[in-house]
């Protein structure tokens, strides 16, 4: 077996706020060289050439290793594993080489967690070294619930090189949200999250779904249907918490054929900063959609910083966006009529034209109002929308 090699270059290059960090190694540091390599088909009997469950071959590996002094790494050599809830453990990497395929046990569910107790899990990775591994979702039906990676009480963690083959199933690929611990609401923090996909989103969600989480550096993600990056702090959590979504940094994030690629929703949240630079849409509803607080999980409307912005953005024009009945309104009479009849697969989107760059309905003044500063904004085919930024005011009738 060759050992494995991989190194992060990647570096931050555009200016950000004085609170956010400008490079890799202020979100994550690499502990990748420590401790020992095991073989999960050589050592634990995982199996990536039938159909059974691995789950308990690579449970036993991960607790064995992260027993290690300096845990280690877990080499997932190239075949098909059929997972199920499977958790990741402090100071355990995962490596998986050419070719490596995931896939879900029939009930769905996640393939793999981290920190959903009190432990914190600290110093963990998921990545493909010889190319992306493929968690592959086409045979679920599209009302299956089903996620590659959840986390919660995590820090310092990684994921790399990923891609998702979807079919519309409910559940965002990755998704962070809140850890209810002894000591609070605990969440994903101190990460790097890069060079993902997915196809075949559900419009409700899509590649990457922030309910929760602190310094978290998320590049190079794309994907078709849904929402690329949601920053939705949405998740209810039965204590008493304030805020969940801090200083997140979003680089190069694309999309196509669906809601929108970047989401900024508060809900009831007292929220934190985001920076988001490099956004590209073909044919979604929005390249970027900004919401004002409400209260769908708590008492009072919340909101992000104020110094939040969003800039680099490139729309471009089609009809293929996946439109919910609410999306109505901001397509131009003219177009209305191309909104289909009849459910995308998801079973709760329309087919239709794409609406313009951004929507901004988090402006002005009263409960849930904010701003993000929006910069160099452009669209591209917007033949009966001239606005590149869609307000309240701008809303046409509802409906068809």
């Amino acid at each position: 077996m060759v050992k494995a090699k991989f190194i992060i270059t990647a570096t931050v290059c555009t200016m950000l706020s004085p609170a956010m960090a400008q490079s890799v190694a202020d979100f994550y540091t690499e502990t990748w060289e420590n401790g020992v390599t095991r073989n999960v088909v050589e050592d634990y009997n995982a199996d990536g050439t039938d159909a059974l469950d691995d789950s308990a071959a690579f449970q036993r590996a991960i607790d064995e290793l992260t027993q290690k002094k300096n845990g280690g790494k877990l080499m997932v050599p190239t075949g098909t594993y059929y997972l199920y809830k499977v958790a990741l453990k402090s100071n355990v990497h995962l490596a998986f080489e050419k070719d490596v395929v995931l896939r879900p046990l029939p009930r769905g569910g996640f393939l793999f967690t981290a920190g959903m107790g009190n432990d914190t899990v600290e110093n963990v990775s998921f990545r493909g070294i010889d190319g992306k591994v493929t968690a592959d979702f086409r045979e679920m039906s599209p009302d299956t619930k089903v996620t590659v990676i959840n986390l919660q009480n995590v820090d310092n963690f990684l994921i790399r090189n990923m891609r998702t083959l979807d079919n519309f199933t409910v559940h965002s690929s990755i998704r962070m949200n809140v850890a209810d611990t002894d000591q609070g609401a605990r969440f994903a923090r101190n990460g790097f999250v890069s060079d993902i996909d997915n196809t075949n989103a559900h419009v409700g969600y899509g590649t990457i779904q922030v309910n929760a989480g602190k310094n978290i550096l998320f590049q190079n993600i794309s994907g078709s249907g849904g929402v690329q990056l949601r920053l939705e702090s949405g998740a209810n959590f039965k204590g008493e918490i304030e805020g969940s979504i801090f200083d997140i940094v979003g680089r190069n994030i694309s999309g196509s054929n669906g809601n929108a690629v970047v989401m900024i929703s508060p809900h009831c949240r007292k929220n934190g900063l985001v920076d988001i630079d490099g956004v590209t849409s073909h044919s979604s509803v929005h390249a970027v959609r900004v919401d004002i607080g409400d209260t769908k999980n708590g008492p009072t409307p919340g909101y992000f910083d104020s110094n939040s912005r969003v800039s680099n953005v490139k729309a471009f024009y089609g009809t293929t966006a996946q439109l919910k009945h609410g999306h109505f309104r901001w397509i131009p009479p003219e177009l209305k009529s191309q909104i289909s009849r009849q459910k995308n697969p998801d079973g709760s989107s329309y087919s239709g034209p794409a609406a313009a760059a951004i929507k901004y309905t988090c402006g002005g003044t009263g409960p849930g109002t904010f701003k993000v500063k929006l910069e160099n904004i452009e669209q591209i085919g917007f033949e009966y929308q001239p606005k590149k930024i869609l307000t309240p005011a701008d809303e046409f009738r509802k409906g068809r």
